[in-house]
C-alpha cells in the first residue's frame, strides 16, 4: 500500500503539472493577464511571475516523470514532493486571499477556463495533500528497504499510474464544473 501511494502521488504530480505547465506555456498571455487582474502582484511583476510559475510546473512534471521511470527512490524525489507540498499550500493561501479580496472572476490556474470560486481551491489543495502523502510514503519506503517499481507484478505497476492520471484529470475539472449564471449572450 505504501508503494502504491508513493507512485500514485508521483504520477498525480506529473500529470497535474504537465497539464498546467503546458497549458500556461501555450496560453502564456492568458496567465499573465489573469495575474494582473488578480491585483495581488504589481502589474510589472505579473509576467516574470507567470514565467517562473510555468517553468516550475514544467520542471516538476519532468522530475516527477523521471521518478516514475527510475528503479529506485532518489533524493530529488523528496525535494520535488516537498516543493510541491509547499507550492500547493502557498497556492491555496493565494487563492483564499484572492477569493476574499479580488474582483477578478478568472482563476488563470488551469489549462481550461474556470471561474474563480471556492472550488478553485480543490486542485491546489490536492497538490499539497497528495505531495505530502507521497513524501511520507517515500520516506517509509526508503527506510524499510530499497524498493523497485519493476519488482511489482505488471497489474500492480499500472494501478497507481492509472489512479494518478485519472484523479489528476478529474481534479482539474472540478473548478470548471461550477455552474455559471446565464449571461445575456448565453440566453
Amino acid at each position: 500500500m505504501i508503494a502504491f501511494l508513493f507512485y500514485f502521488s508521483v504520477t498525480y504530480l506529473a500529470a497535474t503539472f504537465m497539464m498546467s505547465g503546458l497549458g500556461h506555456a501555450l496560453r502564456f498571455s492568458h496567465l499573465t493577464q489573469a495575474l494582473r487582474e488578480h491585483g495581488i502582484l504589481s502589474a510589472g511583476s505579473a509576467m516574470p511571475a507567470a514565467a517562473l510559475l510555468t517553468v516550475f510546473e514544467l520542471m516538476v512534471a519532468a522530475f516527477a516523470t523521471r521518478a516514475l521511470v527510475r528503479s529506485d527512490i532518489a533524493t530529488i524525489d523528496f525535494a520535488v514532493l516537498g516543493a510541491c507540498s509547499l507550492a500547493g499550500t502557498g497556492f491555496v493561501l493565494y487563492l483564499r486571499r484572492l477569493l476574499l479580496t479580488s474582483k477578478s472572476s478568472n482563476c488563470g490556474c488551469l489549462p481550461i477556463s474556470a471561474p474563480l470560486t471556492s472550488l478553485s481551491l480543490a486542485p491546489a489543495g490536492a497538490v499539497a495533500g497528495v505531495s505530502a502523502i507521497g513524501f511520507a510514503c517515500g520516506f517509509v519506503l526508503l527506510q524499510s528497504a530499497p524498493y523497485v517499481l519493476q519488482q511489482l507484478r505488471p497489474a500492480e505497476q499500472w494501478l497507481p499510474l492509472a489512479w494518478g492520471l485519472i484523479l489528476a484529470g478529474l481534479v482539474v475539472l472540478v473548478p470548471a464544473s461550477m455552474p455559471q449564471p446565464l449571461t445575456a449572450t448565453r440566453r
